[in-house]
This record gives structure tokens, sequence and C-alpha cells, in this order.
């Protein structure tokens, strides 16, 4: 999805991004991570709070 695309639902939900999201979508851009990585990495994070 990347930071654009999360970004646009978060502000069509009406929810402005944190830093930390922010600072997780720099670090997927740093590690060069597909847009199904990114994705794979968020849903485990996630998982993990539930």
């Amino acid at each position: 999805m990347g930071l654009e695309g999360f970004a646009w639902i978060s502000a069509v939900e009406g929810i402005k991004l944190s830093q930390e999201s922010l600072e997780m979508f720099a670090d997927f851009e740093r590690r060069g991570l597909s847009g199904e990585e990114q994705d794979r990495a968020i849903l485990a994070k996630h998982k993990k709070k539930a």
C-alpha cells in the first residue's frame, strides 16, 4: 500500500498518521520493501497487538 495509500485512507477516515507510522514507512523505504512486503509487515505488527 505504501505511505501515500495509507495516508490517503487515514485522511478519508479523519485519522492523522502518528510519528510511529511515519517512521515505519520511512524504514520500509530505506529497506526497499515491496508493497506486498510492507502489507505483510503491517499485518504482522497489528497481529502482535491483538
